[in-house]
């Protein structure tokens, strides 16, 4: 990255440096190889550590250039700045050695441009060891050697014997020297190669290999270089032309602000160009020019028009485009592949390196690039005649690069047809490209007003899909304005259902606020007659709309009514969507049984008509009602076929739903650790989509899973995220922050340490639960506020409260989502705090009998717990006993999840009952100097170089938790900073297992990032 660029990223190798540098300045010498390709950015990282060196080192930088004759060069700038900056130390070496180092400065005699005798190397060779071991005795010495690939051989058998030398010291005393050598990997010649290879042997030595930015940090990059609001679409075009390498990044971006390429739609930007059309910076493609000039200009003219034709080609297009001799083809070609330019692929051709495509192609001036372009659009319509659909993607690709030479019309076809195209193949990203070049297009044709609203819908739809919400609504807006312009009411219903659609379900409505709905009924009334297919679509989207805004009687009203007109019409796909808006209207009544049935006919009726995104929409909400049901092996059955199609149609948002399920269900059956794997991976697909209504379910249920075994800290961090503007929420309404307060007070209670004042939060309690209404994903909100009145013996309006969890009861409902309670526990507890004591009773027999029948473990500990404290207060004959061993069953299983605030609990209830407990038997010391599994976590990824921030980010935790278990480490394995840590690490084995806590504990051969799992488009 130029100097004048922001930096950004590169926490992992900031780290690792730090950490080297932190080993030498103890005294232990450290080597680190920093590998590279042409433009990542070694020497810019060097750069932005160099204040770190010079503030705890003294730092001496050479650098290695391209075709330079002098030998020593680097070694050459090294001791001209010992010269300048530390002439007092030449004081103190031999009479020799000075001589020596000032030959080499140029001060007696230039510097030789010729190899050096052995004898002279050897004598240099010790002179500047001298040298450097004199500063580094008053202060750390940090040694930079850049650009190695470029090194002449006395530089690399020089660096060699000092590295070694250096190594050498270090068994005699403290050696407080970190040696650095920068390179690109792939251009080392073989005398530094072998030096390389010699070096990463040695125990103090690191290689690290700059890899690309991902594709948060190319987001981070664009926004400070280029724009402001960048789309998911384009971030993703940079990102696959580019891979991450931030020199390329730049490039592309300057080329992108100097083109026609980038508009704004809904206030981000979008670009119509395709990855490989963006232009890469000369300084890393020169190389690979220069070796194609070893080429004919006949063989370079062919392989030319293969670089046009993609990445792969075949030859029967090429000899078709360059109208030549086949034998003088397949010679152009066979040089080409013995030269490794191109490699063969049966019967097709592929490029060796996208480099070298990209170089052939970016060389051809752009009126010729538009000429080529145009002539193969032409051959490939004429070869595909009878199969175009097949090839429409590329030939529009064609069109759209052949400038002025394209016919417009033609382009918006093509484009048009290639945007259908990648929506059937849930290629959004490619859809949305190809629809808004079409769109753009269109204003040089005379195409109709109702056209160009049809291509502005479509082009909502696949901005839809990839949820890119700004260009999504700015090109259904348009389309409203286009149809209503023309009087198509059916064209003006149609976008303006999607549009809402858009609005409720990624974001910009609150839930619990109705949105206008006015223009949308007054249209609905219009569609009768002629359109009652739109009007059932309207209906059900109504439905969807009065849901949203908690109306759940007129949603289910609206939902019948389009379910009466999809079944008339006998519409699989009207069905999908009236079932589903019906299903959710059930869930909001706590009507759940009816709710997955309905999701179910939905699920079905997608299958049938085979719309593999409606099936996500049924497969992310069906396991949430078995979870809640009790029916856990359902709901985990359930949820695995939704994380299938997912996979298929890449919806990032559905996907955090469902893994939120597998959290909620790995939580009530005690599996703590698995509930935390899943909310990493759901937290993924959340921020991904910008979609935060999984979050507001899942980490609540992180946070429990947390605060049961005693992670107070833990849990508040996962909370953090649902109420900190901008993480999920733009910014968190009130509802969302009063749920978050009850599960703050919850976590409190669990760890004895609440501050607020009882008064304080029996009022609060009173005024969030006084209004509204518990639906079906409320429940928990409700489970929370009775939980805590009765704990603090509040004045509260118990009767409603319990009349509402009775009446989930009689509607099946086993457990809560988001902070998962069994609810018969809650009613349980309810009674026996109104002395109902028979009552109690009979509900914890209840609860013990779905908690052991759903193997609900902690629930059912707890209701044992609860059951048990009952029976000592009510005081009756023989109830002591049957408390006590109730409290000592309880413990044992307390004992076996970890869950260690209700192990004490129930030590206390034991010795007001003069009960023994199983007495808590050590735990299996798993890992060394008794760290604990997330000490463990941490220290793994310490070991891998991650910054405290990137281990918050990977685990959910606040900068603060992470700091707190890094001092803990520390002071458990006897260490003072992060290379220690790294070295025990590594000493212990421990540094080499990360990958397998990263897995999805229910799909071990899968990454638990969702990226690793959805085909980029």
């Amino acid at each position: 990255m130029g100097a004048s660029v922001p930096f950004v990223g590169r926490r992992p190798e900031i780290d690792c440096i730090r950490a080297l540098l932190a080993d030498a300045i103890a005294g232990s010498p450290r080597i680190l190889l920093l590998s590279a390709d042409a433009g990542m950015g070694k020497t810019r990282l060097l750069r932005e550590m160099r204040p770190a060196f010079e503030e705890k080192a003294t730092v001496l930088v050479g650098r290695c250039y391209e075709g330079s004759t002098i030998s020593y060069r680097p070694f050459v700038e090294i001791v001209q700045t010992c010269l300048d900056s530390f002439a007092d130390r030449f004081d103190e070496l031999s009479a020799g050695d000075r001589a020596v180092i000032e030959r080499l400065a140029g001060k007696s005699v230039p510097a030789s441009r010729d190899l050096p005798s052995a004898g002279d190397a050897a004598a240099l060779f010790l002179a500047i060891y001298s040298l450097g071991m004199s500063l580094a005795r008053d202060r750390p010495l940090v040694l930079i050697i850049d650009d190695l690939h470029w090194a002449d051989d006395a530089t690399v058998e020089l660096l060699g014997h000092l590295s070694s030398a250096v190594l050498e010291a270090s068994q005699r005393g403290p050696t407080p020297v970190l040696l650095v050598s920068a390179f690109r990997g792939s251009e080392l010649p073989p005398g530094a190669g072998h030096l390389v290879d010699r070096l990463q042997r040695e125990e103090e030595c690191a290689l690290t290999e700059l890899p690309g930015l991902p594709e948060d940090d190319v987001a981070a990059l664009v926004r400070v270089i280029g724009f402001r609001r960048p789309s998911h679409q384009l971030i993703g075009t940079i990102y696959e032309a580019t891979r991450g390498n931030p020199l390329f990044i730049q490039e592309a971006v300057a080329y992108l602000k100097e083109s026609n390429f980038v508009i704004s739609r809904g206030g981000y930007e979008v670009t119509t160009l395709a990855p490989a059309d963006l232009r890469l910076p000369g300084e890393v493609t020169d190389a690979i020019s220069a070796r194609l000039r070893s080429l004919s200009a006949e063989h370079r003219r062919v392989l030319t028009l293969g670089a046009f034709l993609g990445d792969v080609f075949d030859f029967n297009t090429l000899a078709r485009i360059a109208a030549a001799d086949e034998d003088l083809l397949l010679d152009a070609l066979e040089e080409a592949i013995r030269q490794r330019f191109i490699v063969t692929e049966g019967p097709d051709f592929r490029f060796a390196h996208p480099l070298v495509r990209h170089v052939l192609y970016s060389e051809a001036s752009v009126p010729r690039r538009q000429r080529l372009h145009h002539q193969i659009a032409t051959a490939l319509e004429e070869i595909y005649a009878d199969s175009i659909d097949e090839r429409i993607e590329v030939i529009a690709h064609h069109l759209l690069n052949s400038g002025d030479r394209a016919d417009p019309a033609k382009v918006v076809e093509f484009c048009r047809g290639a945007g259908e195209r990648a929506l059937s193949l849930y290629a959004w990203r490619d859809a949305a490209r190809y629809f808004e070049a079409s769109v753009n297009a269109a204003t040089l044709v005379d195409l109709s007003t109702k056209d160009l609203a049809a291509l502005h819908y479509a082009a909502g739809l696949a901005y839809y899909r990839d949820h890119d919400r700004g260009p999504c609504l700015d090109h259904y807006e348009r389309a409203i304005e286009a149809y209503a312009a023309v009087g198509d009411i059916a064209g003006h219903a149609r976008a303006l259902v999607d549009r809402t659609n858009c609005q409720i379900t990624q974001g910009t409505a609150s839930y619990g606020s109705l949105a206008d709905v006015q223009p949308l009924e007054e249209l609905t009334g219009q569609l009768a007659e002629e359109h009652p297919a739109l009007q059932a679509r309207a209906l059900a989207l109504l439905s969807q709309v009065y849901w949203t805004g908690r109306c759940p009687d007129r949603a289910e009203e609206l939902a019948l009514q389009a379910l009466a007109i999809a079944l008339q019409l006998h519409d699989d796909s009207l069905q999908t969507k009236a079932y589903s808006s019906l299903a959710l209207s059930q869930f909001q009544l706590l009507r759940v049984k009816e709710s997955v049935q309905y999701w179910r006919e939905s699920l079905s009726c997608a299958r049938n008509v085979g719309d593999v995104w409606a099936q996500g929409w049924s497969l992310s909400r069906i396991p949430m009602g078995e979870l809640l049901l009790g029916r856990l092996d359902q709901a985990v059955e359930d949820a695995q076929q939704g994380r299938e199609v997912m996979r298929r149609s890449h919806d990032w948002a559905e996907l955090s739903l469902t893994l939120g399920t597998l959290v909620s269900v790995s939580a009530v059956r005690g599996n703590f650790r698995d509930a935390e794997q899943y909310a990493y991976e759901a937290l993924v697909a959340a921020v991904r989509s910008d979609y935060p209504w999984g979050a507001a379910q899942f980490l609540p249920t992180l946070a429990y899973a947390r605060a049961m075994r005693g992670a107070f800290a833990e849990a508040e961090d996962a909370l953090d995220v649902l109420v900190t503007p901008g993480k999920l929420f733009e910014q968190p309404g009130k509802a969302i922050h009063n749920v978050v307060w009850l599960y703050r007070q919850l976590v409190a209670l669990l760890s004895g340490q609440s501050g607020s004042d009882a008064e304080e939060v029996q009022g609060r309690l009173a005024r969030i639960m006084g209004r509204g209404q518990a639906d079906a994903t409320a429940l928990a909100g409700l489970g929370a506020a009775l939980e805590l009145g009765i704990a603090m013996h509040a004045d509260a309006p118990f009767d409603r409260w319990e009349r509402t969890m009775i009446s989930a009861l009689d509607a099946g409902i086993a457990f809560t989502t988001a902070w998962p309670f069994l609810v018969r526990r809650l009613t349980a507890q309810a009674a026996a705090h109104g002395r109902r004591w028979d009552e109690a009773e009979s509900r914890f027999q209840a609860a013990i009998e779905i908690s052991t029948r759903c193997g609900a473990l902690p629930e059912g500990a707890r209701t044992r717990l609860d059951w048990a404290g009952m029976l000592a207060a009510r005081g009756h004959a023989g109830d002591r006993a049957r408390a006590a061993a109730m409290v000592s069953e309880a413990s044992a299983t307390f004992q076996a999840l970890g869950m260690d605030p209700f192990v004490l609990r129930a030590g206390t209830l034991a010795a007001e009952l003069d009960a023994t407990v199983p007495a808590a038997s050590p735990r299996r010391e798993t890992y060394p100097a008794r760290l604990s599994e997330r000490e463990v976590e941490v220290l793994r990824l310490v070991a891998k170089g991650r910054s405290n921030q990137q281990i918050a980010d990977e685990y959910v935790l606040s900068v603060k938790t992470v700091a707190r278990h890094m001092s803990n480490i520390f002071a458990k394995v006897g260490v003072e900073n992060r290379s220690g840590a790294t070295a025990f690490a590594f000493e212990h084995g421990l540094a080499s297992a990360g990958a397998q806590i990263r897995r999805s504990p229910a799909d071990q051969d899968t990454a638990a990032n969702p990226a690793s799992t959805f085909g980029q488009n």
